[in-house]
């Protein structure tokens, strides 16, 4: 089984200034820094011993010589908008279960991955929704194809993400979705979520 199943982790190295930069307008470079790091050590963790191969998809391959993936199956994401860096990784893993989870996710278990994976036992297609309209999960079973109009002329970092992705499968697939769950992308949710009383600080 963990032969046919990949989750792949979209991240970034941990490196001050470089993440969370809207989150980092609320809450300070520092802390946001911090967050980021803290959230992306406690996910690899956390998956590395699961019933699949674990993967980081990094922004650059500069980001690959940071010591936290030192070790791992790395992936160096294509050019392009979020749409097209998600598909080409799919297309990676044709005929195989594949999930893509962000770096940035509060709460992500394995228990929600496991779902995941039992979902595309019966459908083609799963995707697990942000609670800002995002979607936080993304995978393909084997007799998924992402073609050329998967993820197309979607309206990114909005509240129509999840939904104008939804429109770009192409019929006679089968999509279901998982529990919803928070990104933490502004310091209203990172408040919400962590209830931290520190001023800002830049």
């Amino acid at each position: 089984m963990r032969n046919s199943q990949h989750i792949i982790i979209f991240a970034r190295a941990p490196n001050y200034g470089r993440v969370k930069r809207r989150l980092a307008k609320d809450i300070g470079k520092l802390r946001a820094c911090q967050f980021y790091r803290q959230n992306l050590r406690k996910l690899i963790a956390e998956l590395q011993s699961g019933p699949w191969n674990l993967h980081i998809a990094l922004a650059s391959a500069d980001d690959a010589k940071h010591p936290m993936f030192a070790g791992m199956s790395i992936l160096v994401q294509a050019p392009g908008d979020l749409g097209h860096r998600m598909r080409t990784v799919l297309k990676q893993f044709s005929k195989q279960r594949a999930i893509i989870i962000g770096s940035d996710v509060h709460g992500i278990s394995t228990a929600h991955l496991e779902t995941a994976f039992s979902t595309l036992n019966n459908h083609d297609v799963v995707f697990g929704p942000a609670f800002d309209g995002g979607f936080w999960l993304a995978g393909c079973g084997p007799n998924m194809t992402p073609g050329w109009q998967f993820m197309r002329g979607v309206r990114w970092s909005s509240q129509f993400a999840l939904e104008d992705t939804l429109a770009t499968v192409a019929s006679g697939y089968k999509v279901s979705q998982v529990a919803p769950l928070h990104d933490v992308d502004d310091g209203k949710i990172y408040n919400q979520l962590y209830g931290d009383p520190n001023p800002h600080t830049p």
